[in-house]
């Protein structure tokens, strides 16, 4: 192993072994506490601050973000939660409260309500579900939870305002009808729905959605309606008509269709807009209750949107608080509020490539400075700045930011042209379900009602454990866990971010307790930290000495490593500059044997040249005129001869590279550091089959021998191989062959070394009693053919095959007859 190689790395192996406690982890709040997490009173913790909205976020456990967008929406309808609050658990008729999915509903509300948490969980909800941990993993649709959803709490709130309201407020009524265009023959049948499913390929808003919802299907020609009126096919049409629409309406649109070209499933990016305000009028008739017709406006209040394919993608939410007016973006854990702008990218469709706007500023600017030159010279035009405001009009009417049509699965946009002031990026964010509430009548307010009484001491008393949990977890965030490396040992301390200098120092002081030459503890004040590379083996930039200087403000970070410096009572500190190359320094003491002295730390200031360097190095090794420098360039070692050479831009020499000096009085005498090195990479292990002198001739003789090991310089030639081999086995020169270990080729140039023969650190050779082959030399093995000799053989086989086929044959009788 290379000189002083072997020291740094069992250092670095026992820095690995001290610190191997360490771990890994993910997810929010582990960048900055790691120990904090893997402790047992922080398990399952999330530590978010609640948003400035004043709103929750769900947690995301793992692939739910589709129900995280439905259940805050639930939470925004005040209706809804006013239903389950009205709820009451009863253990005898709902059986156990962990699976007991309304209770665990109620409670998840009153958190999402009344929690300290920035986010709360669903893992207990999920659990009511029967879920067992991977469904949490598998995305399903938003549509069909909600429909499952409402199920289980219908059947569980029956007889209650929770079941009135899924059933009525949450329900309406479509009518299916068909009707016979030649006589009086009608059929319908009144169907529930939750959500109306719209289809919305090639339509541009909602409003035009719900017309071809309720639009007719004309059944005529071949596809003639066998009446029963009639007794014959005749003309029909055939329909749905919106017969009562909810107080909650949700509209669904078929964002996802079957493509007949591929085969496959894939995602409608069409823009479509939909109004804040929906007028139903056009599609429904008036409706009333005990208090008189019901208004057909409806207000929006939840866009749950969906980004991605038809195969995978993100589900989240905007929704509008109905009290104040504003909206939100529910994004898992976090809740934002939502600018104007942000809420009309749910209209999906087509967007402007990034740069676009900047790039049209630019060319109407340059346009109008064209305009301005062409008038001031005198140009024909009447109102060139006219013209060109009125180019600028027809490009963006052209190029509408509206709603043109998109394409699917973000293949680009439909009709997106080359022209480079055209929208071209199809924007796979965009609308999948838009919930609507019906307004109130003048006088009347959205329901109100306050979670059970049960559920808010439950609360309170999480609130109370979470604070006290996330002060302590506040805490360890600040504290910084330090490994103070000394004498190949690693030290934690653990210290507050905002404690000075010096009591770091004191806790390191103790925890190290550094010794002198004597044994003695070196006092406080001769002792200093530095940060420290325990790969290279450094001592980088020391600490502030101002002992005021608090950890937050020296910068120190959590898991840093430092080494602890000692000096005696008259010496002062090894300077250090910043922007200095620091490397180590190790002389060569006997050239026999390789020895070095121990590797000193020293740093190159300035222009870091060969010459700066010698400089620095002379003196302190007492070489003043005679010391000749090496170092390991990638795998050669290299001479520093060249004074004015620039170590690291020319020569590429690294902070903790080894520079390795040796005394020389002649400088065109040959280094002997470099002869070392050489000798040191050269010198391999050879593996062979020791044969003796009583070995048998043959390759399986040579074989049953057991295997040794010879070292030798691979520079050197087959021939002193040979001659060390003959040594070690007693077994003349003469009277063995080299072969090549598995191979029956012999290796016969005694001149060549062993390089040309890839016999390198770990090869193996075959040793083989027998005479060997020169150069030049080939034994050729001769095979004489006797036809009658032959003959006599094949009919010998096929005499012998008979006859094992004839007894063979014979054995089932024999065995019968026995």
């Amino acid at each position: 192993m290379l000189p002083g190689l072997e020291a740094a790395l069992s250092a670095r192996r026992k820095y690995v072994d001290d610190t191997s406690d360490e771990f890994e982890g993910s997810g929010l709040g582990l960048g900055a506490a790691h120990e904090a997490a893997g402790r047992a009173r922080f398990a399952g913790q999330v530590f978010i601050d609640r948003s400035d909205t004043g709103y929750t976020g769900l947690v995301n456990q793992g692939a739910t973000c589709y129900l995280n967008s439905l259940l805050q929406t639930l939470y925004m309808t005040p209706e809804f939660r006013s239903a389950l609050y009205s709820w009451s658990y009863a253990a005898e008729e709902h059986g156990d409260e962990d699976v007991c999915m309304p209770l665990q509903l109620q409670r998840l509300f009153g958190f999402l309500e009344r929690t300290a948490r920035g986010a709360v969980s669903t893992g207990k909800l999920t659990k009511s579900f029967g879920w067992t941990g991977a469904e949490a993993f598998q995305q399903q649709d938003v549509q069909e939870c909600m429909s499952v959803l409402f199920e289980h709490l219908g059947t569980a709130g029956a007889g209650a305002e929770l079941g009135r309201h899924i059933g009525e407020e949450q329900t309406g009524v479509v009518d299916d009808y068909l009707e016979c265009m030649e006589c009086d023959y009608k059929r319908s049948r009144a169907d529930q729905f939750k959500a109306l499913l719209l289809q919305i390929q090639g339509r541009a808003s909602v409003e035009e959605a719900l017309d071809y919802y309720v639009a007719p299907d004309e059944l005529s020609g071949d596809n003639k309606y066998d009446c029963p009126g009639c007794g014959h096919k005749s003309d029909a049409r055939k329909g749905v008509r919106i017969k009562q629409l909810p107080k909650i309406l949700t509209l669904q649109l078929q964002r996802f269709a079957f493509d007949m070209r591929t085969f496959g499933r894939v995602k409608v990016n069409d823009a479509v807009s939909f109004p804040a305000t929906l007028d139903t009028s056009r599609w429904c008739p008036p409706a009333t209750d005990g208090q008189g017709a019901l208004p057909q406006e409806y207000e929006l209040f939840s866009i749950m949107n969906h980004t991605g394919s038809a195969h995978g993608g993100h589900y989240f939410a905007y929704i509008k608080d109905l009290e104040t007016g504003n909206w939100f973006c529910f994004n898992d854990s976090n809740v934002k509020t939502l600018s104007e702008d942000e809420l009309r990218t749910a209209f999906g469709g087509t967007t402007e490539r990034p740069g676009l706007a900047k790039e049209k500023a630019a060319s109407a600017a340059a346009a109008a400075q064209a305009a301005a030159a062409a008038a001031a010279a005198g140009g024909g035009e009447e109102n060139p700045a006219e013209d060109a405001t009125d180019g600028g009009k027809a490009a963006k009417a052209d190029g509408g930011a509206g709603g043109g049509s998109g394409g699917t699965d973000g293949g680009g946009a439909a009709g997106a042209k080359d022209d480079k002031d055209k929208p071209v990026v199809n924007s796979s964010c965009n609308a999948y379900m838009l919930v609507y509430r019906r307004v109130d009548r003048p006088g009347e307010s959205a329901p109100k009602r306050d979670m059970p009484k049960a559920i808010q001491e439950t609360i309170d008393a999480d609130n109370t454990k979470y604070l006290e949990l996330k002060k302590e977890w506040d805490y360890e965030q600040q504290l910084l866990r330090l490994r103070v490396w000394t004498e190949g040992k690693t030290h934690m301390v653990t210290i507050h971010r905002d404690e000075p200098m010096s009591a770091l120092l004191e806790m390191a002081h103790a925890a190290v307790a550094p010794t002198d030459a004597d044994g003695q503890t070196v006092p406080l004040e001769l002792c200093r930290l530095r940060e420290y590379d325990t790969l290279k083996n450094l001592k980088l930039t020391p600490l502030p000495d101002d002992g005021t200087v608090k950890l937050c403000d020296a910068k120190i970070k959590n898991r840093q490593v430092l080494t602890m410096e000692t000096r005696g009572p008259d010496e002062a500190w090894t300077e250090w500059v910043d922007g200095g190359l620091p490397l180590l320094l190790t002389k060569l003491v006997d050239p026999e044997s390789g020895e070095y002295s121990e590797p000193t730390q020293i740093q190159v200031v300035g222009d870091p040249t060969v010459a700066a360097l010698r400089a620095v190095a002379e003196p302190l090794l007492g070489l003043e005129g005679r010391c000749r420098l090496v170092v390991l360039i990638g795998e050669e070692p290299t001479v520093l001869d060249e004074e004015g050479k620039l170590l690291t831009r020319d020569l590429r020499i690294m902070p903790g590279d080894i520079v390795r000096a040796e005394a020389c009085d002649d400088p065109t005498t040959p280094s002997r550091i470099v002869k070392l090195y050489e000798d040191l990479v050269n010198d391999v292990e050879i593996i062979y089959n020791k044969i003796t002198p009583d070995t048998p001739p043959g390759t399986a003789a040579a074989r049953a021998c057991e295997r040794a090991t010879i070292r030798i310089d691979q520079r050197q030639s087959l021939g002193t191989l040979k001659s060390m081999l003959a040594a070690e086995t007693g077994v003349p020169e003469s009277e063995f062959k080299i072969r090549r270990a598995g191979a029956k080729i012999e290796l016969k140039d005694l001149e060549k070394p062993l390089v040309f023969f890839g016999l390198l650190g770990g090869g193996q050779i075959a040793l083989e009693k027998g005479r060997p082959l020169s150069v030049g030399e080939f034994a050729i093995s001769v095979v004489l053919y006797d036809p009658k000799a032959a003959a006599e053989i094949a009919d010998a086989e096929a005499a012998a095959a008979a006859a094992e086929k004839t007894a063979a044959s014979a054995t089932p009788a024999a065995h019968v007859a026995a």
